[in-house]
């Protein structure tokens, strides 16, 4: 079984120097507005969660090309971000994520179950849903657990699903240490 990749910032670790993605990533941090071919316009400037260091991102999916490209996409605003590949490298991975970014179908399993699990084990704070399913059975599960982005839409909205869902965490990070003051 390989291990998840550490995405820390903006590149995933296996890449060899990405120079380029580190000077996006300063770009995108100095606030400037950046465009691109798919998307209109990109709020600038890096997320942030108060009292916090950078939000965590967990992305899983076995294309590990596209993860890869999420993986900088969020880097670029700030986050850092943990990839899995596999159901099995997604359940095994420790620590805490403000929000899981999931395929609804991780390879041959159901990547909403995997979220549930993350979910009620205290991994995962929120999760949100990057697919190309057209079940609608699956995609009704997925609903009531988080924002549901397909595939084929503009960069721009999974990153504003995912941006919601850091500020649900926040919200619930902040709540949880008021009840223990």
């Amino acid at each position: 079984m390989s291990r998840p990749e550490n995405c820390g910032g903006s590149s995933c670790s296996g890449d060899a120097g990405d120079q380029q993605g580190v000077k996006l990533a300063r770009v995108a941090a100095s606030g400037l507005v950046r465009r691109s071919r798919y998307d209109t316009m990109v709020e600038a400037g890096p997320i942030s969660i108060e009292g916090s260091a950078l939000p965590t991102v967990l992305l899983v999916d076995e294309n590990r090309l596209l993860v890869r490209s999420l993986a900088r996409w969020f880097g670029r605003f700030g986050c850092t971000v943990t990839a899995a590949f596999t159901w099995s490298e997604a359940a095994a991975v420790s620590g805490a994520f403000d929000c899981g970014v999931f395929e609804v179908d991780v390879g041959a399993r159901d990547g909403v179950a995997l979220a549930d699990g993350l979910l009620s084990s205290g991994t995962i704070w929120t999760a949100a849903f990057y697919c190309a399913s057209t079940d609608g059975r699956v995609l009704r599960r997925a609903l009531e657990r988080g924002p549901v982005v397909f595939k084929d839409a503009p960069m721009l909205q999974l990153m504003q699903a995912v941006r919601a869902q850091l500020e649900v965490a926040r919200s619930a990070r902040i709540v949880a240490a008021r009840e223990h003051l």
